[in-house]
This record gives C-alpha cells, structure tokens and sequence, in this order.
C-alpha cells in the first residue's frame, strides 16, 4: 500500500479473468493447459475501487510488489517465453525480449498512472526463477530465487540451488549469492532487521552449502528441509539456523523481522502442519507454536508493537497460544480463509475465519492505520 491507501496487486491468469461481471481480458487461447501465464498488476483506491490493471503478454509471473521512496511501483518476476509485453495506459504494448533461451528473471518500474517507466531482464543462462524481492530505504533491490542447472555426468537430471542478488538503484549488479552443491534448494522470502542486515528463508533437500557452511542430514530421506539464514548489507554471511520446524521438514515461506532485531518464521509442512517461531538476533530459538492439522500459511506481517499477523487457508486448524487456551475452526467440504493474530510473545490475540461453500483463499494482507486489508479469492 502507498501513502494515500492505495493498494496494489499482483497474479497471473491463463484464459481469461473478470471481476464483478467486468471482462478485463481474454488472451487468444482455448485450450487452458497450453496457454501462457498472462500477469497483471491492479491499483485500488482505499475504498477498494479499481483506479487501473495493466498486464503483459508472454509467459511471466510475478513475484512481488514494492514501492520505493519516490512513489513508484516496481515489479519483479519471471519470464519463461522468448519476450514479455507490458501494457500502457493507452493500450500499446512496450516489448523486452529475453537474451537467451532460458527463463530469466525481470524486473519493471510503474509510475502511478500504471506507466512502465523501465525495464530489465537478468539472465545469466542458467535458467534462474524470482521467489521474493524487497527494496531497503536507498532504493536498493534483493532478489531471491533459485537457478536450474544439469549435472555433467547426467545430463537429463536437473538440479535446483538458492540463488540471492543485491542491485543498486540503478539496477546494477552489487553482489550475488548462489548455491554450488547438488542438493536441492531455494530462497523463499526475505526481510531487513533493525541493522538493514538480510535475513531469508527458504527449503533444501538432501545438502545444503551456504558461507562456506554445509548441511548434510543423516537421514535426509529426500524431503524438504527449512532453513534461515543471516547476510550483512554487503553480503557477509552471518549465520544459519534449522530450529524453526519442530519435526526438522517443511519449507520456510514468510518472515518477518522486528524492531529489536528478531525475525518471525512459518514453515508450511508436508503433513498440512505448520509451524510459527520466533528466533533472536542469533538465530536461537525463543519460542515455537505448532498450528495443524490442515492449513497453510500465505502471509505474514508486524504492526508497530511488533504484533504479528497471518493469513492462509485450510479445512481444520487449531490455534495454540502461550497460555492454556486454543482456538480452532473446522468446515465441511471446502477449504475456508483464516486470519489469525498474534502478540510479540506467542499470545494468541483473535482468529478470523470466512468462506463459503467453495474454496477460499486469502493470499496476502497488509495493514493500513489501525486497518487490516486482505486479498481473498475464491475458486468458481
């Protein structure tokens, strides 16, 4: 959201997409499992009302939204098709072709008419996919993702490792931060601290090299475990934790840091479990709660008290808190939304759930003044 209480929004869509009964867009294609990922970016005014959505032709998706300190919009995602369109305010198309056959992360600037005011594709042939992104308060941009590569010997078995950047305001390149071992791995999401340290999240299989430290599970049995881990603004590895899923599996997918240098970690499970954790500036533990038994979690953010918020769906959900008392809801047949909040010290505050008779989401949510706003959608 900006300074005015407007909102923005991103996705993609295949065959076509409306809201309200108002056709925005049908690409030319029929047959849904073979059409492109068409993105889009929506901006609302604060009561909710659509001001404009711009999208692009050619398969992208994106990854997320930030403004910088001038008020512009800028958009970060991947592009898997020979070249990405971005629509304008007067219907024409500004074209950016990709400098080679592998997919590539991009990067496009708004103003707030939803003008795309410049744009870039980064590729270093290795066929490198956008997770997360954020900005810090000099314009600088973090990207994490993963980059695919092929192992000498095996040519047909492909390989994932984490991949990190730092661009400075003018997208040049600052540092960079990848995986070299033949696990599995990938940055999820990131956060800055109270020091503008970086603190990221994500999931590895089987090892995993990070600052020269490596994580080998005795018994990795080829499942997803979650890591954090710590770098400085220039890149210096600090540290790296695995305490933040009880069971040692699961995949790090939101963080959030505070004010006192503490970061907020959710780990979404293969069993539908989840778990929330809060670790210090060392990466220790100070608490856990374990929420199940079927939901996932899609977002997570701090209020000025450093209260934490959630949002995500699921079918039945029990909600610990700190004290004695638990609060849970359960459906039938469909899977409903969930807001839930949280005290810095593992208090339950309130839960909110919504839904139908079909299934619901809530994607993401972000507060203005004393209000929360959440992104709900429902598939028809």
């Amino acid at each position: 959201m900006d300074e005015d209480g407007n909102s923005y929004s991103t996705g993609y869509f295949k065959t076509g997409m409306q809201e309200q009964g108002n056709q925005f867009i049908y690409p030319d294609c029929e047959a849904s499992y073979n059409c492109s990922d068409f993105l889009f970016l929506m901006k609302r005014d604060k009561n909710g009302k659509l001001l404009w959505m711009r999208y692009t032709i050619g398969n992208a998706r994106p990854s997320d939204l930030a403004i910088d300190k001038d008020g512009f919009i800028n958009m970060v995602g991947t592009v898997y098709s020979n070249k990405i369109s971005f629509s304008t305010p007067t219907d024409t198309l500004l074209n950016l072709k990709r400098p080679n056959k592998d997919a590539a992360i991009f990067i496009c600037k708004y103003d707030k008419n939803g003008q795309p005011v410049k744009t870039k594709i980064l590729s270093q042939e290795r066929y490198e996919h956008a997770y997360t992104f954020i900005m810090d308060d000099e314009d600088n941009l973090y990207i994490g993702g993963s980059f695919i590569y092929y192992l000498y010997k095996k040519r047909s078995d492909t390989k994932q490792s984490y991949l990190v950047y730092k661009f400075d305001k003018n997208w040049d390149l600052v540092w960079e931060k990848a995986g070299d071992t033949t696990g599995i791995s990938g940055i999820s999401e990131m956060d800055f601290d109270d020091k503008n340290n970086l603190i990221v999240t994500g999931s590895y299989v089987n090892n995993l090299k990070i600052g020269g430290k490596i994580l080998q599970p005795e018994n990795p049995y080829n499942s997803q475990k979650p890591f954090v881990a710590k770098y400085n603004s220039d890149g210096q590895f600090q540290w790296i934790s695995e305490v933040v899923s009880e069971t040692g599996y699961g995949v790090g997918c939101n963080i959030a840091c505070d004010t006192k240098g503490n970061s907020f970690v959710i780990v979404n499970s293969p069993s539908n479990t989840a778990f929330l954790s809060k670790i210090n500036q060392k990466g220790e533990l100070d608490w856990q709660l374990k929420i199940g038994s079927s939901v996932t979690f899609s977002d997570m953010i701090l209020d000025d008290k450093n209260d934490v918020y959630l949002s995500g769906a699921g079918s039945y959900a029990t909600f610990p808190t700190k004290g004695i008392e638990l609060f849970s809801f359960q459906n039938r047949g469909s899977t409903d939304f969930f807001m839930v909040k949280y005290s810095s010290k593992g208090n339950l505050e309130w839960l909110k759930v919504g839904g139908g008779k079909r299934t619901d989401y809530c994607e993401s949510i972000a507060l203005y003044g004393d209000k929360l706003i959440a992104f709900v959608f429902r598939l028809v």
